[in-house]
């Protein structure tokens, strides 16, 4: 799944407002869309999700947000702006819980989480060679995880981490023996 942060070109000062996840699906022939494994064959689709944190008139929160089933990459772009364009005339932007009244940026007061961690706190065997996985999520509206300000550190030394996902959901790992 590949997650997009996009800022529509009617509102530039909301830049957290849409998470655009895309995920590829597979449609195998007489049977209905399954999950996207290299061992499956058949032609390639791509559904696309908008989640948004607006609020319409009536304090309901328009999302998940289903856009579209398409047929290649390409298309992509072009649908998602269509759906946009959409999704901005039914939101009520003053009552967006990630702005305050004034529709300028507030304070983001949310908190990451860890979401998972290996080793576990306390836990004891683990072989030495065992990568050392953080995984940290926020949820809209906060502003997301910066990972440039996440250190690791093991044993009391300071370590550089991999560094992957978005910055609602990242992962943080290391391998202490890399060879191992």
């Amino acid at each position: 799944m590949a997650t997009f942060y996009i800022t529509p070109n009617l509102y530039p000062d909301n830049p957290h407002m849409f998470v655009v996840d895309v995920t590829q699906i597979v449609k195998i022939k007489g049977e209905p869309n399954t999950d996207f494994y290299r061992d499956y064959s058949g032609d390639h689709f791509w559904e696309v999700v908008i989640y948004t944190s607006g609020l319409d008139s009536d304090r309901s929160t328009l999302g998940p947000y289903w856009v579209d089933v398409i047929g290649s990459e390409s298309d992509l772009t072009e649908v998602i702006n269509g759906k946009l364009d959409e999704i901005c005339s039914a939101i009520d932007w003053t009552k967006s819980p990630a702005f305050e009244d004034d529709l300028t940026e507030g304070t983001d007061t949310f908190p990451p989480y860890v979401y998972y961690q290996y080793p576990s706190p306390g836990q004891t065997n683990v072989p030495i060679s065992s990568k050392i996985i953080l995984r940290l999520r926020e949820f809209l509206p906060a502003k997301g995880i910066d990972s440039s300000t996440v250190t690791m550190t093991i044993d009391g030394l300071s370590v550089i981490p991999d560094i992957y996902g978005n910055p609602y959901d990242t992962v943080f790992s290391y391998k202490p023996i890399p060879s191992a």
